[in-house]
């Protein structure tokens, strides 16, 4: 009876520690990536029912770390069929990663993805970075993962270049980036400003 007590008391134990272990691993490593949300709109705003556009709309985001991500919108439309995807128009985003300057995005549409902030913006898009601005037809935003891939008709400026070019991926944090054309014989056009 003893030796029965200790072994059903040992994988008690196992089973204790198999657990701890599993909500370590799943939930506490998950932590520094969660983010908070909030949705700001004037109920006066939302339009009769039977219609899923809503107007003045604006989401905001902030990780662990400090970093935020805030967006606004004139109009947005829910899908039904997609829920947590939100389709809007003529957009302002701002980037603001901790002790670094504010990146601006305008677009005249995006799809915003309200489980985890996500958002590609297109038709129009321009981004602004202290001096410098990129023209694109594309803008794919990983807030997650604090990465961008700007596509389709890039023009890149600064005080001192502009530069053509097809795609670009950007590392938000470390700033590194590639700058790339989609057909490997074309070249990256780079016009030096006098």
């Amino acid at each position: 009876m003893k030796n029965k007590t200790l072994i059903q008391l040992l994988l008690l134990l196992v089973v204790f520690f198999v657990c701890i272990g599993f909500y370590k691993f799943f939930f506490e490593g998950k932590k520094k990536i969660s983010i908070s949300s909030k949705i700001s709109q004037n109920k006066d705003d939302i339009l009769p029912k039977g219609t899923n556009i809503i107007s003045k709309i604006e989401y905001s985001a902030k990780d662990l770390d400090g970093n935020e991500y805030i967006i606004f919108s004139d109009y947005g439309e829910m899908d039904e069929k997609k829920p947590g995807l939100i389709s809007l128009i003529n957009v302002t985003a701002f980037i603001k990663l901790k002790n670094q300057a504010q990146l601006k995005i305008l677009s005249k549409k995006a799809l915003y993805d309200e489980t985890n902030h996500n958002t590609n913006f297109f038709e129009g898009v321009h981004t602004t970075y202290e001096d410098q601005s990129i023209i694109s037809g594309r803008l794919d935003l990983s807030f997650k993962e604090k990465f961008a891939t700007i596509s389709n008709n890039i023009i890149y400026k600064n005080l001192n270049s502009k530069l053509l070019a097809d795609k670009i991926e950007i590392d938000l944090i470390t700033k590194d980036s590639k700058i790339f054309m989609y057909d490997k014989s074309d070249k990256v056009k780079i016009i030096k400003k006098n």
